[in-house]
């Protein structure tokens, strides 16, 4: 369960969430007194770990209000949205942090997990990482850095075959290069 808790604040990217909301989503809203109990053991452990990992909490610390608090560079996902959720548009300014940013990109998120709650996250998390993919290779692509573009575009096909707008704008890629042959293979 303190695995649990942990990534679910952290799936809260600091906003407090209330005990009662807790003990719905780790504890399936039971609301009796060993529910509640195992919740305050649950944090209790939390805070320790968190204690004994960073005791200073420069890197994450959990406040009194049960939200987490992770510095930049600290957690992939965490570094991944604030990025996407700080830029809707893909341009010099920030080319170069947004192909860092995809380059933390791993997988769907907590893939490996049965955790209902994440459901959302993941999707969020796709339609972002393609978002960001997309823009990208956009701006690469009206720099005239059809490479650079055509690698983007391909890392985020292999990782969603069924991107419609990833091989749009590959097969665009290819015909404003006059690349018929790479047009004809896809």
């Amino acid at each position: 369960r303190v695995r649990e808790l942990f990534l679910y604040l952290i799936d809260r990217r600091g906003a407090a969430p209330s005990k009662e909301e807790i003990l719905r989503v780790l504890f399936d809203g039971q609301t009796d007194k060993n529910a509640a109990h195992n919740l305050y053991m649950s944090i209790y452990r939390l805070r320790n770990l968190l204690q004994a990992l960073d005791a200073e909490g420069k890197s994450i610390c959990m406040t009194d209000d049960y939200s987490v608090i992770i510095a930049p560079g600290v957690c992939d996902y965490t570094d991944f949205m604030t990025f996407a959720q700080g830029n809707t548009i893909i341009s010099e300014k920030n080319a170069v942090k947004a192909a860092r940013v995809l380059n933390l990109y791993r997988g769907p998120y907590l893939e490996n997990e049965c955790f209902q709650w994440a459901c959302e996250t993941s999707h969020e998390t796709e339609i972002e990482y393609e978002r960001i993919a997309l823009g990208l290779a956009g701006y690469h692509g009206l720099e005239g850095r059809a490479p650079e573009a055509e690698s983007v575009l391909n890392t985020l096909l292999a990782r969603n075959p069924m991107c419609v707008d990833g091989y749009a704008a590959l097969l665009d890629l290819y015909m404003k290069g006059k690349n018929h042959r790479a047009y004809c293979e896809r």
